[in-house]
């Protein structure tokens, strides 16, 4: 991908579903990727067992108009 290159709304929901991975398969996840401006919004709200489900943390990062993840908030 070259620095000239925007990338699409379904390439940064990929990028952002691998840095939301949770290897524990009991544990859900909830992505929301929103287009701002530069790039794109990630908020992250991971979710433990099975419901009604237990907020573990949640957390925020920014992907560039390049695909790069800049991570604002951990979890």
């Amino acid at each position: 991908m070259s620095e000239n290159t925007s990338i699409t709304v379904e390439q940064a929901t990929q990028i952002a579903e691998k840095w939301a991975a949770v290897r524990d398969e009991s544990v859900n996840t909830h992505l929301d990727v929103q287009r701002v401006e530069g790039g794109f919004r990630v908020e992250l709200v991971v979710y433990y067992g099975v419901g009604p489900f237990e907020p573990l943390g949640s957390a925020s990062a920014v992907i560039d108009e390049t695909g790069h993840l800049h991570q604002v908030r951990a979890a």
